[in-house]
């Protein structure tokens, strides 16, 4: 696929929509993530700064889950499978000053990039012992549970967006309180993030699982893909595993 991988300056424009919504709660994590809440403490390895400055999220088995724009600059991207991706690493453990695992990737299992969804699941060499798990048996968000995000927000050491609720549902393209939604993905939400946070995955602070992937931001509002939304029976096929091997 032609200009699959971007430069990191291109990546930084592209990712720059991301927003602080009201004022700024992004709290950086120290070095051992013990100023995060207890909950989150553990998932903290489970995050890792992607080469071309997105965040990824390690979901078991060495798969991890981003933004699909992150990998391209095309504006639209049918689905597609199995592509090379030598150039990209992901470093965890990016806390403070700690530095940790660097990891390659081996390909590019799926990547969609389209009005409704924005996502891309990698295969890296190796990868930290934690995952973060897959809520993928109920619509999610349901209802207005609270969010929360791990971002490298401008792609520096991981920090806490602290908690958020999601705006709203809507469909693309329909006008909603004043908002015209041509370019955001599955619904809106205000948790902080900055560039850097493209690929972040959105969890739900009641079970700690994925329930979305953070795209961007539009005006006063941050968007981003619902798990759901995704094939996953083709994702689990390309990724040749059982999906009950997969944390959910």
């Amino acid at each position: 696929m032609r200009s699959l991988i971007l430069s990191f300056a291109f990546l930084f424009a592209f990712t720059a929509q991301a927003k602080i919504i009201g004022s700024d709660q992004l709290t950086p994590s120290n070095d051992a993530g013990l100023n995060l809440p207890p909950a989150l403490f553990r998932l903290v390895d489970a995050m890792g700064l992607l080469s071309m400055d997105c965040t990824g999220t390690h979901i078991g088995r060495g798969f991890v889950l981003t933004a699909g724009h992150c990998m391209t600059d095309q504006e639209k991207i049918a689905y597609s499978e199995n592509l090379p991706c030598a150039d990209i690493t992901i470093q965890w453990g990016v806390r403070g000053d700690r530095r940790g695992l660097i990891s390659r990737c081996r390909r590019i299992v799926a990547l969609q990039l389209d009005p409704v969804l924005d996502y891309a699941i990698l295969q890296f060499d190796r990868a930290p012992q934690a995952f973060v798990g897959l809520e993928l048996q109920k619509e999610a968000p349901y209802g207005q549970p609270v969010l929360t995000i791990l971002s490298h927000a401008d792609a520096a050491p991981l920090a806490w967006s602290k908690f958020c609720r999601r705006i709203m549902m809507f469909d693309p393209g329909q006008p909603q309180w004043g908002i015209q939604a041509t370019n955001v993905k599955g619904f809106y939400h205000q948790c902080d993030t900055l560039p850097g946070s493209s690929g972040a995955t959105i969890l739900d602070s009641r079970t700690l699982k994925v329930v979305a992937i953070h795209n961007g931001g539009s005006q006063a509002y941050n968007y981003a893909t619902p798990l759901r939304a995704l094939p996953w029976n083709r994702i689990f096929t390309r990724m040749n595993v059982n999906p009950r091997e997969i944390p959910r």
